[in-house]
């Protein structure tokens, strides 16, 4: 099953480039960025919620220094490389990047 979610990911990753390549003729990398993130923090809000496992999870966050940090490192790499991998795309093109 991993291969397949794995797969998909891939396919949705490339996908994504695509269509931001597109948008990025339009709008700047930081704005759109900033627009999906909006719309992913809204869905994943709901999706948290509707699983159950936000409370749980809030205590773990909360109890765990290294949980925090973990969750900083990794929200400060995924940043860095949204806004590397936009600028890269708005510079040459999708397929290169």
């Amino acid at each position: 099953m991993w291969i397949i979610l794995a797969t998909l990911a891939s396919m949705f990753w490339g996908l994504v480039y695509v269509i931001d390549e597109q948008i990025y003729k339009h709008i700047s990398v930081p704005t759109t960025l900033a627009i999906h993130t909006a719309i992913t923090a809204l869905i994943l809000t709901i999706v948290v919620y509707f699983s159950g496992s936000y409370k749980a999870d809030f205590e773990t966050v909360m109890s765990s220094q290294r949980v925090v940090w973990l969750l900083v490192a990794g929200t400060i790499a995924l940043v860095a490389a949204e806004l590397l991998i936009g600028f890269s795309i708005s510079a040459k093109n999708a397929t290169l990047a």
